[in-house]
């Protein structure tokens, strides 16, 4: 008997990272995948070795990386390069984090900006109004 097991194929394309659900075959050691809207599926030949499982709270996904113009699993240091061994550059992580900072305040200033007529209504419903104008006509040396 023929063992099926449920698994997720990932694949890098430039800077694209897309995923396909697919079924295994244990035993040919190839993997289909079909999209939702087609129905015609793709085969790509996965080696057991470049399975990897993926925990996610109770449940275990097996998951493998490929290659589209193979047709075929790579191994996980191939498809995808963790970190760089470069030093790490301080004036862009601080221009960076200035950019990302400054642009939050922007938006938090945008939302609590008050328009001057909206202002000159909020005084003008109240006693605010007549208080300015009494301010300045004794500024300017009327008896209010």
């Amino acid at each position: 008997m023929v063992k099926r097991l449920k698994i997720t194929l990932w694949s890098l394309e430039a800077h694209k990272l897309s995923s396909r659900k697919g079924k295994y075959d244990t035993e040919s050691r190839t993997a289909e995948t079909k999209k939702w809207f087609e129905k015609t599926s793709e085969r790509f030949a996965v080696d057991p070795d470049h399975i990897y499982y993926k925990v996610t709270g109770p449940r275990i996904e097996n998951l493998a990386f490929i290659d589209d113009a193979k047709f075929q699993s790579v191994p996980m240091a191939m498809s995808i390069k963790m970190h760089s061994e470069a030093p790490i550059d301080v004036k862009k992580n601080i221009a960076l984090s200035i950019g990302m900072n400054r642009s939050f305040w922007k938006s938090i200033i945008e939302k609590y900006k008050i328009p001057l007529s909206t202002t000159l209504v909020y005084l003008g419903c109240g006693i605010g109004l007549y208080q300015i104008i009494v301010t300045v006509l004794r500024v300017f040396g009327a008896k209010v």
